[in-house]
């Protein structure tokens, strides 16, 4: 009788083992599958098409620039990394279509100006690229408002400007007005930042912004793809040798 009772107890302490063990494997398996399926849809399905997704250990990730966010990939931490794809940015929305005509209708102007302020002609034709598509547009949505400029220059940002090289703009909506006033708002933020990337970031989310962001120790690059736009377009201007 005791002898059938030290067999039970060992084959329910094996059965016990069995049962665990499997329960274990399995819940592996399906954290893995879950993984997998997380990895494999994040690039096709979530993020937009200018982006493209790799895998980095975090050590070599964490020098990146890029957006990114935390994940797990295998059991081990790795930073996922989203990265802008300027090339497909540029060509979905027809960038060099928008480059010729800036070239055609502002080009000369812009040479002019470039070199009366001091800026570089690629960066005076890339702001327009990204900023209007080269077009005029009325930056307070008033609609007729005299105020348009391919360079979206805001009327007190334009006073800053007149102050700053003492000149005087009769209208924004004036063909060498708006130019310099780019031309200008861009000198001064370079000569405040004194930093091409930071120069675009603020162009377009404002000189407050870029300087709230490095006072808290932020670069401001990380929350702008300006940048990566400006200097994929810069790199195409180049091979047309202006």
């Amino acid at each position: 009788m005791r002898k059938s009772k030290d067999s039970f107890r060992r084959w329910s302490y094996l059965y016990l083992i069995i049962t665990v063990f499997l329960v274990v494997v399995i819940a592996n398996i399906s954290n893995q599958a879950e993984a997998n399926t997380v990895t494999s849809t994040s690039a096709r399905e979530v993020w937009p098409d200018n982006y493209k997704v790799i895998w980095l250990p975090i050590d070599d990730a964490c020098e990146k620039k890029n957006k990114c966010e935390y994940a797990i990939k295998k059991g081990k931490p790795q930073l996922q990394i989203k990265i802008f794809n300027a090339k497909a940015w540029y060509k979905k929305n027809k960038k060099n279509i928008v480059v010729d005509r800036i070239i055609k209708n502002y080009g000369n102007l812009i040479k002019m100006i470039s070199e009366r302020v001091d800026v570089d002609i690629y960066d005076l034709i890339v702001i327009p690229t990204i900023e209007s598509n080269g077009r005029k547009t009325d930056i307070n949505n008033q609609g007729g408002s005299e105020e348009e400029c391919i360079y979206q220059v805001k009327p007190e940002t334009a006073k800053d400007v007149e102050e700053r090289f003492n000149v005087n703009f009769k209208s924004l909506n004036n063909r060498w007005d708006c130019v310099y006033a780019g031309a200008g708002t861009f000198k001064i933020y370079f000569e405040k930042f004194k930093n091409l990337d930071d120069t675009y970031v603020a162009y377009n989310r404002g000189i407050g912004t870029v300087s709230r962001l490095l006072l808290k120790g932020i670069d401001p690059t990380t929350t702008s793809n300006y940048d990566d736009k400006a200097a994929y377009i810069k790199m195409q201007l180049k091979k047309m040798n202006l």
